[in-house]
């Protein structure tokens, strides 16, 4: 995969993008060389002060901790989420969903906003449910990446809606 660029960058502006990605796509731009030279330096002085000498400073980059960076799958909204399905209540689910309205900008899909002129598409002329999942696929993941039990339990899933699943593995 040695330059196939086939990723478009988030959050990196064009000087970056064009210094060390030259060639790949960067629509909506992002942090600069100095930018980004300020924010490395800031978790270098916070790696080497006399703070954290014994122990590194977890910013919850890849698993959601408190005070840590934001990520739209932690507990709160696990907790919220399943006591409205498992209470099947329509104030646990307004709740669950004051929550997910008021978090914070986390994804760029959280900053769209869909307008439209035309009006909504009847019910009955929506495709039935039963027929969209016939085209679902799961993604291939290798029997090191995930269990067995998770393997057989997600081709348990897709096989009971019609789907197709991927072990990953070569397509047994």
């Amino acid at each position: 995969y040695c330059g196939a660029q086939i990723f478009e960058i988030y959050g990196l502006g064009q000087e970056v993008v064009d210094l060390a990605f030259c060639g790949s796509v960067s629509k909506i731009g992002g942090l600069t060389l100095n930018e980004l030279g300020r924010e490395t330096l800031s978790f270098w002085v916070r790696a080497f002060s006399e703070d954290t000498a014994k122990r590194l400073e977890n910013f919850g980059f890849i698993q959601s901790r408190p005070g840590g960076e934001f990520h739209a799958n932690n507990p709160e909204m696990s907790k919220l989420l399943h006591k409205a399905i498992r209470e099947k209540s329509d104030n646990a689910y307004t709740i669950y969903q004051q929550h997910l309205a008021s978090r914070p900008v986390n994804v760029l899909r959280d900053l769209v906003e869909l307008k439209s002129e035309r009006t909504p598409i009847p019910i009955g002329k929506v495709e039935p449910a039963t027929s969209i999942v016939e085209r679902f696929c799961t993604g291939g993941m290798s029997l090191g990446a995930i269990s067995r039990e998770t393997h057989e339990a997600i081709a348990i899933a897709m096989n009971r809606i019609g789907g197709k699943s991927n072990s990953g593995e070569g397509g047994e």
